[in-house]
């Protein structure tokens, strides 16, 4: 199943686009880009131990809530995108945005902002779950019989 539309060029391409002509943009292109550090600290802390450990989950969890407050303010308005002159729903004519409207790049992006919300609640009501459910594998008695589970 190959498909001759292409999707990340046309949509790199209105990211950069905006990023050069407005300031919504330029948070947009920030916020996307605060993907590569965030991945790179989560990653890191992984493998860090002691004070370094606790110094990058505060890292990732800054870097975090900065890319959620870039992204969910840039794509609650979506206008930005692209170069303005094809609000009509028509493919663009040159070969970066081929099969790709405006209207089709912004309406990829109109979704983020309920995402990431969904998401963060979601990952929010899981951490709470998650330190009493540790708690009480800890304490649960694995006797079962005359012996025991390990």
């Amino acid at each position: 199943l190959r498909s001759s539309t292409r999707i990340f060029r046309p949509i790199g391409s209105a990211l950069l686009t905006s990023a050069g002509s407005c300031t919504r943009g330029r948070v947009a292109l920030m916020g996307w880009l605060l993907t590569v550090p965030f991945f790179a600290a989560v990653f890191w802390q992984a493998f860090a131990d002691g004070r370094l450990q606790e110094i990058l989950a505060w890292l990732a969890f800054s870097l975090a809530m900065l890319q959620f407050a870039c992204l969910c303010w840039v794509h609650l308005d979506n206008s930005f995108l692209g170069s303005g002159d094809n609000s009509s729903g028509e493919p663009a004519a040159d070969g970066l945005r081929a099969g790709l409207s405006e209207r089709d790049i912004r309406l990829t992006f109109q979704t983020i902002p309920l995402l990431l919300i969904a998401n963060m609640v979601f990952n929010f009501a899981y951490s709470m779950m998650l330190g009493p459910f540790y708690n009480q594998s800890c304490q649960m008695d694995l006797r079962l019989g005359g012996s025991q589970i390990n």
